[in-house]
């Protein structure tokens, strides 16, 4: 912890982390990772409606929690922008407390830390206030599917796309060059799949959702799907043979 001035006071400065703490099975969590939640005071957790903890839930497995003082981070995961932005500004606060008092704070986040993460909303405001930013690297799920499915997501000079399916123009990222890797299907299944078959590539992409988990699924072809896919889903589309 560091000392700061700010308007006369003496204030503490904390350290902030943010710890990628993979994709579910608690032994993808790094040796670091293990480390800075091992010795963090402060454990920043991300919760959705429904009391959705998949995060914690796979610290807890490992690390004693039993003298770290829990900070829950509440987002809304509607597109409205008023909610986003109030869930936002109410995380920031519940983070920068702690770190005010000097207190070391490590934010949970699936996966990697710095893929599609949840802790990049908060480290410029953190660095703003005075306090020392920490990324963490972690496992993805993308990695860890397709060290299950023992493919290999890309070669020689042929170019990966990773994108949030349902949050841009599907046709379009699907006729790039190169293999495709789509997270968190969010469009209804029948859109998803009319736009693999158009790209014909439908019998070829493969599905992996909650990997690692004990309830795991993976599929090596989409074809025949109908339910719709889970938030924890992650689809990978090889490049097409002529390609490589």
């Amino acid at each position: 912890m560091v000392p700061q001035k700010t308007l006369g006071a003496l204030v503490m400065s904390g350290r902030f982390y943010g710890v990628g703490v993979g994709p579910g099975d608690p032994q993808l969590l790094t040796l670091q990772a293990l480390k800075v939640l091992q010795e963090s005071q402060v454990i920043a957790a991300p919760r959705t409606k429904g009391e959705n903890t998949m995060a914690l839930d796979i610290v807890s497995q490992v690390v004693d929690l039993r003298d770290k003082e829990i900070v829950w981070l509440d987002f809304a995961m509607k597109r409205d922008p008023k909610a986003r932005a109030s869930s936002q500004k109410n995380n920031t606060e519940l983070l920068l407390a702690p770190l005010r008092q000097g207190k070391s704070v490590a934010m949970l986040s699936i996966g990697d830390a710095s893929t599609f993460s949840n802790v990049s909303y908060f480290i410029d405001a953190v660095k703003e206030d005075g306090h020392e930013v920490v990324i963490v690297a972690g496992i993805t799920a993308f990695s860890a599917a397709a060290a299950k499915w023992q493919v290999s997501l890309t070669a020689r000079d042929e170019p990966l796309t990773i994108i949030p399916a349902g949050a841009t123009d599907l046709d379009e990222v699907l006729a790039l060059k190169g293999s495709k890797i789509l997270m968190k299907p969010t469009m209804p299944v029948e859109k998803l799949i009319a736009s693999l078959e158009r790209a014909g590539v439908l019998e070829e992409t493969r599905l992996a959702e909650r990997i690692t988990w004990p309830e795991e699924r993976t599929l090596d072809s989409m074809k025949g799907v109908t339910e719709e896919l889970g938030y924890f889903t992650t689809l990978f589309v090889p490049a097409k043979e002529k390609e490589i």
